[in-house]
């Protein structure tokens, strides 16, 4: 639909079920547990936390000034 869209990542996997296209960008980090497809991390949610304000920021950013 066009529809800008910033996606986070953590327990699944972003090229089995993240969004395509010009107007998506995907965050996530990579860990040693990702992807574990877990509704609740059993260790430190490692994968979420990792995930910076910033990087978050400059992909919001990113997709609507470029």
């Amino acid at each position: 639909l066009g529809t800008p869209l910033v996606a986070l990542f953590g327990s699944t996997s972003a090229p089995l079920t993240g969004p395509t296209g010009k107007h998506s960008r995907v965050i996530n980090v990579p860990v040693e547990c990702n992807p574990c497809f877990l509704p609740e991390c059993p260790i430190d949610f490692r994968c979420m936390n990792g995930i910076s304000v910033e990087r978050v920021t400059a992909a919001v950013l990113d997709i609507f000034y470029y």
